[in-house]
């Protein structure tokens, strides 16, 4: 690691060593122990917060000995904040939930029409087939499809601008739907502004404006973002979470499981998704919490509904005609269309917010938001499928044939049917890709399942026109209605389910959501196959889910934990120092004033240090952070009784000697070291399963070097052919 790249360093030039050394003085001084936040844009140490709450229990468990007091305390004030803040967490992501859906049906009929009675109230709590809603041709007594279009795109252009301008002003971290950086924040990655109630607030309307805009995005990515601001928020009031940041990280597991729960009303899926997709960290008791949190949140939501349906699912189907094994071919097909699709997006997406971060596009993202959301009306408007509220056009797609149903396709006219689907999967395709990256809050998974549903039912078209002018099939499908054997919304639930998979690689959360959200447990067999299919063809294609290839993309620190990695390499080709470095620094346990302490804070950008006996054995004693050596510092200088030429020591077996010691609480004094044999592989293992942030690299108890997780991730880059230096942007 180079001395330009402080984030994850924490050494010091060996030379500066040796100011460190000044004759003790002889006053006595108190040990003390106070905490320390990490820093902005660093990784925290999972192994020492945990380790920190092992002692804060053991602290209460004395308290508890002693008196009723500290029992009561333990159990009501401790062990019930777990489950009274995701209660609280629950309730409030619901309680956002219900006011986003009203406040995003209300602006989308607002591009249309008005209520003339109220006009705060959207066209389903107005009156649907009474005289109370008029659209806008109406009002004004002018009957013209091309007026009608001006309002249309009035209306999107300023939902879009809107959002935008609240977005690049006010709360730059509340653009895109924050999946990428709340699994990297999970992963140990600190991002500060990226939680706080600003970005929640600006994330909740920009995201009501986004959607509502009709703007090819959705609401459900930017759930996941708002619910776990709220749990930040609310972990504020806890001491528990508030001084722990790995504890804070489990709490923000089960925000995340309730966003997606009130996103597609899917309480059991939003668990999964947090547990496969986002968590790094999962035990069985965040588990729980998380589906605590899902249950609370999703039980709110039925409470207001604000859809007024009294139901929590929205796209429940209710199909009767059993699938056959001869379609099973027809499932394989629509998984490699969404395998094929996901992959181009996700190719698509990544080259142009590549080409956005380096051309003049990024100085103007207002400008971009109109040029996009001009794109997307002219686009949209003409195709009564795209023009349409994503959650109806979905709604439209999934419907099954009958004897009275006006779809194209049920009456015949295939190849019209056929065109216009063909047409909106490529709109949404160029749209979406453009759109996601853009300064507003954006979804993908609605797009995405529109995309896929799209698909899915063109193959359900073909099998349809192909039954029909087959006798072979006409004697494979023995159903007494020739008409509507072949279920065409069968095969958009499919499709559905492969294009989604095939851009976000999601696997059991994703079948489980499309289970609760459609209800369609009679074809479980069919959406597996497409999922299976699709990840396979998407991984084939050489890229990986959209969110991974954003974090890469970001430059944020992730070691993905369900990536297996294969190298002959050894921790001696990856410490710290190389043979084209400068040599390894370090403090040493004796010798050490507090002015050299401080002179050395002032010069030394590094996060951390690691501490030997002396310069000729270079045994390993421990490791001391910055931040930590920086509180002690700061609390030691308040006494009138130290100068800067006190001196200092960092074991307590000499205190009676030195006139000053830090405490050991400050002192790492079982860092994990490791030999340089080490295989990479087993590197890894420990930064991901033990959540360390660095390794001591020793030889018979001799310091040699270290590995920190920015040295593992250039490594790692640079063995699988990638850019070690990605670009962080907005």
């Amino acid at each position: 690691m180079s001395q330009t790249e402080p984030e994850e360093g924490s050494l010091l030039l060996e030379e500066s060593a040796e100011k460190l050394l000044a004759p003790p003085s002889v006053s006595e001084f108190p040990i003390f122990n106070q905490e320390a936040a990490y820093d902005d844009f660093t990784t925290i140490d999972w192994f020492r917060d945990l380790n920190q709450e092992r002692n804060r229990q053991r602290i209460l468990a004395r308290k508890k000995r002693q008196n009723y007091f500290g029992w009561i305390r333990k159990i009501l004030g401790d062990a019930w904040q777990g489950w009274l803040v995701t209660f609280l967490v629950g309730i409030t992501v619901g309680g956002v939930s219900g006011f986003v859906d009203f406040l995003v049906q209300w602006l989308n009929d607002l591009k249309f029409g008005v209520c003339c009675t109220a006009f705060w109230l959207n066209k389903g709590y107005c009156c649907a087939n009474c005289d109370s809603w008029k659209s806008w041709t109406e009002l004004i007594s002018v009957n013209s499809n091309f007026l009608a279009f001006i309002f249309y795109a009035f209306w999107m252009l300023l939902f879009s601008v809107l959002s935008g301008v609240l977005v690049v002003f006010f709360a730059p971290f509340s653009a895109g739907s924050g999946i990428s950086e709340v699994k990297t924040i999970l992963s140990g990655f600190v991002i500060r502004r990226f939680l706080n109630f600003n970005t929640l607030i600006v994330k909740i309307i920009g995201t009501c404006l986004s959607v509502s805009a009709g703007l090819s995005l959705g609401k459900e990515g930017p759930f996941v973002h708002i619910a776990s601001c709220l749990g930040n928020v609310f972990s504020i009031i806890f001491e528990k979470y508030r001084c722990n940041e790995a504890k804070k990280r489990e709490l923000l597991s089960a925000a995340a499981a309730s966003g997606v729960s009130v996103a597609f009303g899917a309480p059991i899926g939003g668990v999964l998704f947090s547990l496969e997709e986002v968590s790094y960290y999962f035990p069985h008791k965040t588990m729980w919490r998380s589906f605590f949190c899902a249950l609370t949140a999703a039980s709110v939501l039925k409470y207001l509904d604000p859809a007024r349906t009294g139901c929590l699912v929205n796209l429940s189907v209710d199909y009767t005609t059993p699938w056959h094994v001869c379609e099973i071919p027809a499932f394989f097909l629509i998984g490699l269309l969404g395998g094929v699709y996901g992959s181009l997006f996700v190719k698509a997406n990544v080259w142009w917010n590549r080409y956005r971060a380096t051309c003049f596009i990024r100085r103007y993202p207002i400008r971009e938001i109109l040029v996009i959301a001009s794109l997307t009306a002219v686009c949209k408007y003409p195709i009564h499928l795209l023009r349409m509220n994503t959650t109806d056009s979905l709604k439209l797609l999934l419907s099954k044939c009958t004897s009275s149903s006006t779809l194209l396709d049920c009456n015949e006219e295939y190849f019209k049917a056929a065109c216009v689907l063909i047409i909106s999967v490529a709109f949404t395709l160029i749209l979406t890709a453009l759109t996601f990256g853009i300064q507003v809050p954006a979804g993908i998974f609605i797009p995405s399942m529109s995309a896929g549903a799209m698909m899915g039912r063109l193959v359900g078209i073909f099998f349809q026109w192909l039954r029909r002018n087959s006798a072979t099939l006409t004697r494979i499908f023995p159903c007494k209605n020739n008409s509507y054997c072949i279920n065409p919304g069968l095969y958009a639930l499919c499709g559905a389910a492969a294009g989604l998979g095939g851009v976000t690689r999601m696997s059991v959360s994703l079948a489980v959501i499309l289970f609760e959200l459609t209800g369609g447990l009679t074809y479980i067999i069919p959406i597996m196959i497409t999922i299976v299919t699709s990840k396979w063809i998407g991984d084939a294609c050489g890229t990986s889910g959209i969110y991974d290839e954003h974090i890469r993309l970001k430059g944020y620190p992730f070691l993905d934990s369900k990536c297996e990695y294969s190298s002959t390499t050894t921790a001696r080709e990856i410490l710290h120092p190389q043979h084209n470095e400068p040599p390894l620094c370090v403090l040493l346990e004796k010798g050490n004033t507090v002015g050299s302490l401080k002179r050395l804070l002032k010069e030394s950008p590094y996060k951390g240090f690691p501490l030997i006996d002396n310069l000729e054995s270079r045994g390993s004693l421990g490791f001391v952070n910055r931040i930590d050596l920086t509180t002690a510092i700061e609390k030691i200088s308040e006494s009138t009784e130290v100068s800067e030429a006190t001196s200092v020591c960092f074991t307590l077996k000499d205190w009676k000697t030195y006139n000053l010691c830090i405490n050991l609480a400050h002192i790492n004094t079982i860092p994990i070291q490791v030999s340089e044999e080490m295989p990479l592989d087993m590197i890894v293992d420990l930064f991901r399963k033990l959540g360390v942030r660095y390794l001591l690299v020793v030889t018979h108890g001799e310091l040699i070097g270290l590995i920190t997780k920015k040295d593992l991730l250039k490594h790692l880059a640079s063995v699988y052919r990638q850019d070690p230096e990605l670009i962080l942007y907005y």
